[in-house]
């Protein structure tokens, strides 16, 4: 395979489009990813970006972000420290309850299954002490209906 050498922007356009045909939920978006380069499609803050950004990871895209001026980047990365780590705990924190969730409802579904087969079994009981009864009743009956010699 020959290698052939690239600029840097040349390489993150070639991996854009690696993954933009491979994954329907890579969104690339920010200010400078037009057609043509040096296109504003987004508003001009790069806090709303990566917030937006954040906000599509926590739906299941996959955002690509560019933000055009390196000066902007630290107050971008605030909505990934702040807002996307606290994203995080909370659906640890959203899992962890469901967990606790489910095992009590397990919990709750063998004891009910356990009370099902103890009146299952009791059932059993009743109707065999039932039939015992009707036998008896029976007996009594035809010894009632016979006539005395």
């Amino acid at each position: 395979m020959k290698k052939t050498p690239m600029t840097m922007i040349q390489a993150l356009r070639s991996a854009m489009d690696v993954m933009l045909e491979r994954d329907s939920n890579v969104v690339v978006y920010g200010q400078d990813v037009g057609y043509f380069g040096g296109v504003f499609d987004t508003p001009i803050s790069e806090g709303g970006i990566v917030g937006t950004a954040v906000g599509m990871g926590a739906y299941g895209l996959r955002p690509v972000v560019e933000i055009q001026f390196a000066d902007y980047f630290y107050p971008a990365s605030d909505q990934i420290v702040s807002e996307a780590a606290r994203l995080r705990l909370e659906l640890d924190a959203f899992r962890a309850e469901t967990k606790a969730e489910l095992a009590s409802a397990a919990e709750e579904v063998g004891r009910l299954r356990s009370e099902l087969e103890a009146s299952r079994v009791e059932a059993q009981v009743a109707g065999e002490a039932a039939a015992e009864l009707r036998g008896k009743i029976s007996v009594l009956v035809e010894a009632k209906n016979k006539p005395v010699e």
